[in-house]
């Protein structure tokens, strides 16, 4: 059988989202929101875009002219690059399940929400950063 060439579309199986199942910190453990019950059936879940999706390139293209616009040193601000990368992963996030609030109730999903999720959870953020660094996670076989 030939190679189809469709697997080359890394564009638009980016473009397509992933599922992550977030884990529970230090464990590698996948986190439910009824923890403890004896079946859980609430996974906490965030859907991803990938690194090779259109959202991903106009954000890229977006910082990169103002970057060029502005007369900025290159002086690293670690506050603006935690920012800029929760508001990058909000861009490339399309969707969650079962993430709460801080009264446990589910979160609405919004650009605003996910941005003050990944600012207030570091895990959470790291592990959105890897998962969408990881090209396979949007390859579909």
């Amino acid at each position: 059988m030939a190679l189809n060439l469709s697997v080359f579309d890394t564009v638009s199986q980016a473009n397509s989202g992933a599922v992550l199942h977030l884990t529970v910190p230090g464990s590698g453990v996948p986190a439910y929101l009824d923890e403890g019950v004896k079946n859980p059936k609430k996974p906490l879940t965030i859907t991803l875009l990938g690194l090779d999706s259109d959202e991903y390139t106009k954000y890229v293209q977006v910082k990169a002219r103002a970057r060029r616009k502005s007369n900025k040193k290159d002086d690293i601000d670690i506050e603006q690059s935690i920012q800029d990368a929760c508001e990058l992963y909000a861009k490339l996030t399309v969707g969650w399940e079962n993430i709460p609030d801080k009264e446990g109730n589910a979160m609405p999903f919004t650009f605003e929400n996910a941005v003050n999720l990944y600012k207030s959870f570091k895990d959470i953020r790291v592990q959105v950063g890897n998962f969408i660094a990881e090209q396979e996670n949007f390859i579909k076989s």
